[in-house]
């Protein structure tokens, strides 16, 4: 896979923002299970080559994560790849420190969207609170179905492909903070106020659990 297609694909966040990035691979039906084993093998060393190589994360990214941690907004990033090769890549890009909370292999969980739950656990949001960046169909149908937006990033798949996602961009560079306050307000959701303001005191809320986020 080219150093570029990964580069797009590697970060597509939660709002409370969720970041998606996936090894996923098709597979022919009625392949040998030990051929699989080693197809699967051969391709996720391919994939971690790859992913290492990479110094710099995609154009915009770095500044748009500047922006929503100045706004105070906490965000995961969710993975199939396994927590070493995760925080690897992410220190080499200089950019563990913008997540709260990371979701990899080891977390076991079973689906896409068992993954984006999970997140929202972690940062202690309810899911219709959360926004996940994806540049995969599959990853924005799971973010529908935990009741969570989608915004969706053109590239890996063309923009018609992508169109049931909240919002479709090119790029980080066309991202605001804003823009995601807009998004959520049009859908009639209250969204975290992005002022800064000083801390309340109010009672400590219960903490999310999977059994409590519905």
């Amino acid at each position: 896979m080219a150093a570029r297609s990964l580069n797009h694909l590697w970060l597509p966040v939660f709002f409370n923002c969720l970041f998606h990035c996936d090894c996923s691979i098709l597979l022919r039906w009625g392949m040998a299970e030990s051929e699989l084993d080693r197809l699967k093998l051969r391709f996720t060393q391919l994939y971690y080559r790859g992913l290492l190589s990479l110094k710099t994360p995609v154009e915009g990214l770095k500044e748009w994560l500047d922006a929503v941690s100045t706004a105070r907004i906490p965000c995961a990033i969710v993975s199939s790849l396994d927590r070493k090769h995760m925080l690897e890549a992410l220190d080499q890009m200089s950019l563990k420190k913008y997540f709260q909370a990371i979701i990899t292999e080891e977390d076991g969980m079973e689906s896409m969207a068992h993954r984006f739950l999970s997140a929202a656990v972690k940062l202690d949001r309810k899911p219709s609170k959360c926004v996940v960046f994806e540049d995969d169909p599959r990853g924005i149908t799971a973010a529908h179905n935990c009741t969570m937006m989608a915004i969706a990033l053109i590239g890996a798949h063309r923009a018609y492909d992508l169109v049931q996602a909240d919002l479709a961009v090119g790029s980080y560079n066309e991202l605001s903070v804003i823009n995601l306050r807009r998004l959520f307000a049009n859908k009639g959701s209250t969204f975290m106020d992005l002022q800064k303001q000083s801390v309340e005191k109010a009672p400590s809320k219960r903490k999310l659990t999977i059994d409590t986020i519905f």
